[in-house]
Parts: C-alpha cells; structure tokens; sequence
C-alpha cells in the first residue's frame, strides 16, 4: 500500500491539472444543454 501511495500523488497532481483544463469546457457545455433544455421546454408549452 505504500508503494501505491508514492504512485498515486502524481496521478492526482496531473487530474488536478486536467481539472483547470476540463471544468470551464464540461461549465459551458452545461451551460448549453441547460440552455437547449430550456428551449425546448418552451417549444412544448
């Protein structure tokens, strides 16, 4: 388990990394898909 440790810190440096990376894009794209929800729930009323 100790060995596992000492491999796992740069596994979370470089998720943390990709975190910075991702997180704006998967917000926009929420942001859209809410958007389009949106629409499409006054396309139906």
């Amino acid at each position: 388990k100790g060995k596992m440790k000492v491999l796992r810190i740069p596994d979370e440096e470089k998720a943390k990394g990709m975190m910075w990376v991702i997180y704006p894009i998967t917000r926009e794209g929420f942001k859209i898909i809410g958007f389009t929800e949106l629409q499409i729930k006054q396309g139906k009323n």
